[in-house]
């Protein structure tokens, strides 16, 4: 297990991660014999991920989408079935945006914008 220090400038603020950690949304992180926690690389994935996914979606939907265990206390639904449908739907948004940039190249090509 690598274990790494909560690095502000590497994520976001210490009280963030608490936030994260009482809301359920990170696995509890051990902790050294006078309390400090001791992050891995799970929990840097975990924070990754809010990070990318907040400036998309919003806290409230993170809070809902990577609530841990096997059902979101929120929507009943198991946690991985809403990270499946958001990873696709993320997916087809990226398809329809490239293919938006695709033809608006296109067409600033066909016009001589380009």
């Amino acid at each position: 297990m690598t274990v790494f220090p909560a690095s502000t400038s590497r994520f976001s603020s210490t009280s963030a991660l608490r936030h994260y950690e009482s809301w359920g949304i990170v696995p509890p992180p051990e902790r050294t014999a006078s309390g400090y926690r001791l992050y891995t690389e799970e929990h840097a994935a975990y924070f990754e991920c809010f990070r990318a996914m907040q400036s998309g979606f919003g806290m409230d939907i993170v809070k809902k989408t990577m609530t841990i265990g096997e059902v979101s206390n929120e929507t009943g639904v198991p946690g991985s079935a809403i990270l499946r449908d958001s990873l696709a739907y993320l997916n087809y948004r990226i398809r329809q945006q490239t293919r938006g940039v695709y033809y608006l190249y296109r067409l600033c090509k066909t016009v001589g914008l380009l």
